[in-house]
C-alpha cells in the first residue's frame, strides 16, 4: 500500500508540471508534445526514480532479513558456540564498522575527495548510530528469547509505522484524504499481520 502513497514532493512535481502546460489551444504541436503530461496527474505511475528506490528497497528487506544467520547458524550447529547472542555483538558491530568505513572511502573516491558532508548531519548522524547500536542489541535479545518468526515482523514494522506518523503528523510530507487512507492501511495489514503472527506462535 506504500507504493501508493505520494509524498509533498512529489505533489509539488505535478503542480509544477501543470503550470508549464500550454494555454494556447491553436497550438496542436505543442499540445500533443504535452498530451500524456496532462493526463499523468489522474493516472497512477511509478516513476523511474520512484520504481528504483523500491528495488532498492526490496535488496535493503531481504539483506535484513539474512542479517541474523550467520550467529543463528552458529549457534545451532557449533556444539562449542556459546548460547548468549550477547557473545556475538562486538564481532557484529566490528564487521559493520569495516565495511561502513570501506563504503565511505570508496564513496569519497568516485567523489574525488569531495563528498557531500554537511556539518550540520554530523552530530545527529551519531545520534542516530548510537541509538541504531541499542535498537540493534535490543533486537538480537528480542530474537534470542521469541523467536524469528515473532521478532522479526515486529522489528521490520514498527519502524516504518513510526516513520509513517512521524511523515503525517510531525513532517506534514504525506497530504491529502486519498494518501493518507492508503499510509493508515498499511499500517492497519501491517499490524493485523504482526498480531497474527504472533498468535500463532503461542502454544495452545
Amino acid at each position: 500500500m506504500f507504493v501508493f502513497v505520494k509524498h509533498e514532493s512529489q505533489m509539488e512535481d505535478s503542480e509544477k508540471i501543470g503550470k508549464i502546460l500550454p494555454t494556447d489551444d491553436n497550438d496542436s504541436n505543442t499540445l500533443s508534445r504535452y498530451a500524456d503530461i496532462r493526463r499523468s496527474p489522474s493516472v497512477f505511475r511509478i516513476s523511474r526514480r520512484k520504481f528504483m528506490y523500491i528495488i532498492m528497497l526490496s535488496i535493503l528487506a531481504i539483506s535484513h532479513g539474512l542479517m541474523m544467520t550467520p550467529i543463528v547458524y552458529i549457534m545451532e550447529n557449533q556444539q562449542d558456540a556459546s548460547q548468549e547472542v550477547l557473545d556475538y555483538m562486538f564481532s557484529h558491530f566490528s564487521t559493520i564498522f569495516m565495511f561502513s568505513t570501506l563504503y565511505f572511502f570508496t564513496y569519497c573516491a568516485v567523489k574525488c575527495g569531495r563528498p557531500y558532508a554537511p556539518t550540520e548531519l554530523i552530530l545527529p548522524s551519531v545520534a542516530y548510530g548510537t541509538l541504531w547500536c541499542i535498537g540493534m542489541t535490543l533486537f538480537f535479545v528480542s530474537n534470542h528469547k521469541l523467536s524469528q518468526t515473532v521478532s522479526f515482523p515486529i522489528t521490520t514494522h514498527l519502524p516504518s509505522t513510526i516513520g509513517i506518523m512521524a511523515d503525517v503528523c510531525l513532517f506534514g510530507s504525506i497530504k491529502g484524504i486519498k494518501n493518507i487512507t492508503y499510509a493508515m492501511t498499511g499500517v492497519g495489514i501491517g499490524c493485523v499481520g504482526v498480531v497474527i503472527v504472533a498468535l500463532s506462535n503461542v502454544a495452545l
